[in-house]
């Protein structure tokens, strides 16, 4: 009988893994559809200790999917060290809404057609599959969660909602037709194209709303981010077990690389509501996010030295507010939409027609650069041309959307910020940092108490990245004392 040692060592090529916590069993594959199984534990434990030894390899379809299906048989494994397909295939080969390949011999296949992979695209790569073995590793250890708070705090909100519902006679928590008479009644325009989705704040048009119903507009747009915070705090609850939650933590999981979590989606929680997940025993929590991250990427991509010194100088939100009379924040959010393809009056639905057109005039007099860029970027994904972050990684081809207006700009922007965060979590790895919970352009940190100094320092050392042309990405730390938030 051939044993493990004498299959691995006839067998060179790219091996794909399956487990089998119904049969207990290991199973590797070859690109050639070559197969070894192990059944049973001690075979099992044999076989990836063979493997280790041998110094091989071994891919799963998706391993984030397969640490969560199987993770006492894994424990038990000792959490062997398996790469994951998923995200160097997205990687190597970008697209949209990709699905995760078959396992066995296809994933092994098609892992072995990538060697001839453009050399850039296979060390970026190689650095995300790093960061993925990290985030799988602490996804494993979970987070705290504070029980009693998190309990407080659903009910508070559930509260909130049963009172708009007692204020308003309209439940938001329902799409019915009460709700739909009352916003007809308020002068919001809709359309009920599905059961749910039409009567979120952000799908409705106020542009002909009388004023006088502003408050009630307000006073539901209110509740209704209460209720998405409900639902959040909700699915976290359901999620608990033995008082931590193991979220999925997607690598590169959006079109342009940039990370995300579910199952449950801590990154969706409230800054008020980041407090319900504590530290381990003895520690604090830092934090250091990239100050004006997207504006700066924006900047380096166009090159303009002068757009370059009024970014980094200023500050191109406030600019813009002084302006149109808006707040900051209402104008950050703005600019983003309007880079990424909002139009005037795609805005104007949402805030009226005289906010919208303020905001995009005093966009293209404040960056007329950035407007130019923007259509040339549209223009050259509309010939197919392919797109590259700063660094090079390759980015999916839009398809049928390559002419929209600002979709070729939110991958350039949006994906080079990842390289240049992912970057950073790497150099804080190697730096010994404890990386605890990603943010789109933050990164938390757990430090042992009494020495959030050092930690701090460390922490922006690694957050601290020079994109070229004069242009940083860097920011100031928070430290939390024993959980996420104050």
């Amino acid at each position: 009988m051939m044993t493990a040692e004498g299959w691995l060592a006839s067998n060179r090529g790219v091996l794909s893994i399956e487990i089998s916590s119904a049969t207990r069993s290991v199973r590797l594959t070859t690109s050639e559809g070559e197969a070894f199984s192990a059944v049973g534990l001690d075979d099992s434990l044999a076989l990836i200790a063979a493997v280790e030894m041998a110094g091989r390899r071994v891919w799963a379809a998706n391993a984030a999917t397969q640490d969560r299906s199987h993770s006492p048989f894994l424990k038990d494994l000792g959490n062997p060290c398996i790469h994951n397909g998923s995200v160097v295939l997205q990687t190597l080969q970008p697209a949209k809404n990709k699905t995760d390949p078959p396992a066995g011999k296809a994933l092994a296949a098609e892992l072995e057609s990538c060697r001839g992979s453009a050399p850039v695209a296979r060390h970026h790569a190689t650095e995300i599959e790093v960061e993925d073995q990290m985030w799988r590793t602490r996804a494993r250890t979970g987070y705290r969660v504070d029980i009693a708070g998190l309990s407080e705090a659903r009910q508070g909100l559930h509260r909130s909602i049963a009172l708009f519902a007692r204020e308003h006679g309209v439940d938001i928590r329902k799409s019915d037709e009460k709700k739909s008479e009352w916003l007809t009644n308020l002068g919001v325009r809709f359309t009920r194209s599905s059961e749910y989705g039409w009567s979120q704040p952000g799908a409705c048009d106020i542009s002909q709303m009388s004023e006088a119903n502003t408050d009630a507009w307000l006073a539901y747009r209110t509740a209704h981010r209460v209720l998405k915070r409900a639902q959040i705090l909700d699915g976290l609850h359901r999620r608990v077990t033995n008082g931590r939650v193991h979220p999925h933590i997607l690598t590169n999981f959006a079109a342009s690389g940039r990370m995300s979590m579910r199952n449950p989606a801590l990154q969706s929680l409230a800054a008020e509501h980041r407090y319900l997940i504590l530290g381990e025993p003895l520690s604090d929590v830092i934090g250091v996010d990239h100050s004006a991250q997207e504006l700066r990427v924006l900047a380096r991509l166009i090159g303009d030295s002068s757009l370059i010194s009024r970014i980094v100088m200023g500050d191109i939100y406030s600019e813009l507010a002084a302006v149109t009379g808006h707040t900051r924040a209402d104008e950050k959010w703005r600019v983003l939409a309007w880079l990424y393809g909002q139009h005037v009056d795609s805005l104007a639905k949402k805030v009226g027609e005289d906010q919208a057109r303020a905001t995009h005039a005093g966009i293209h007099a404040l960056l007329p650069e950035v407007a130019e860029w923007r259509a040339e970027q549209t223009a050259k994904a509309a010939r197919n041309e392919p797109l590259r972050t700063l660094t090079g990684r390759p980015l999916p081809d839009l398809g049928p959307k390559r002419s929209q207006m600002g979709l070729a700009a939110n991958y350039l922007v949006q994906g080079s910020a990842r390289d240049a965060y992912g970057a950073c979590v790497r150099r804080a790895m190697d730096a010994g940092l404890e990386c605890w919970i990603p943010m789109h352009d933050e990164l938390f940190v757990l430090s042992p108490a009494g020495k959030s100094q050092q930690t701090s320092q460390a922490l922006v050392t690694a957050m601290t990245i020079d994109l070229g042309l004069g242009v940083t990405l860097t920011g100031a730390p928070k430290v939390f004392t024993g959980r996420w938030g104050k």
